[in-house]
């Protein structure tokens, strides 16, 4: 049936397939996030025994599943049992940390040197990927300054392209989510993912900061072929030719 006999319904329903197919062009994410799991996501694997509700307690330089940097030197990283002084309400084994942490015991660094605690995941990075890495950032009340840090996702020793970052300032006595969401495309190496959080040593006075509550998932992304919005016009004219037909 030619295009002009059915003008008043083939053009609103050419709209429609059109601003559909435009809609999931802009909105490529298309399936709901699933978890990638993280060995030892919230350092409680490392049973800390705390000295007190008051100071807590931590282990030098070991820290299960993950990998520590430097490995040498007292408390300059590892995993601590939070005590009052570090965090407002903070009590050994008997009390949750604080804010978007989770369980007990936290990772922390120093520092006095540069600190990175890494962890290398079994799962391998994906073509046309969204995924969004999240550590809870806890700062120590006991500790004046504010501390500088980072969190990385990594394929081969390298970062992924960075969607969008906020790694919120850190808030002392709490913990706070730090969030980075990076986007693959065209990925031709099928390297593993490598979990990075960052201490780094920028001079002046010491400080102290936890990780804790480590998240990582993947939302495959998907853009509408030119083909598919063909598909869904023509649709629209078959439905136009059928209803004039039936008159």
């Amino acid at each position: 049936m030619p295009f002009h006999t059915c003008p008043k319904l083939f053009l609103p329903l050419a709209l429609i397939a059109f601003g559909v197919a435009c809609l999931l062009a802009t909105n490529a994410t298309t399936q709901a996030a699933t978890i990638i799991p993280i060995a030892n996501y919230s350092f409680e694997d490392d049973d800390v025994a705390e000295a007190n509700d008051t100071n807590g307690g931590a282990t030098s330089g070991v820290i299960t599943d993950w990998d520590n940097v430097p490995t040498s030197g007292a408390f300059l990283n590892g995993v601590i049992d939070p005590g009052n002084v570090h965090l407002a309400g903070a009590g050994g084994n008997t009390i949750p940390l604080p804010g978007t942490a989770d369980g007990f015991q936290a990772a922390y660094g120093n520092n006095a040197q540069n600190t990175t605690i890494t962890q290398d995941l079994v799962t391998t990075v994906a073509d046309n990927t969204d995924y969004t890495l999240t550590v809870a950032i806890g700062d120590p009340s006991n500790f004046a300054a504010t501390a500088v840090y980072d969190i990385r996702l990594l394929a081969n020793g390298i970062e992924l392209p960075i969607l969008t970052s906020t790694l919120t300032t850190p808030v002392k006595g709490t913990f706070v989510d730090a969030v980075k969401v990076y986007r693959t495309e065209d990925v031709i190496n099928t390297d593993t993912l490598t979990v990075q959080l960052v201490y780094p040593n920028l001079g002046g006075p010491v400080v102290q900061l936890y990780f804790d509550n480590v998240r990582l998932t993947f939302e495959p992304t998907v853009v509408p072929e030119p083909a598919s919005l063909a598909m869904m016009v023509l649709s629209a004219g078959l439905m136009c030719s059928r209803t004039k037909r039936n008159r």
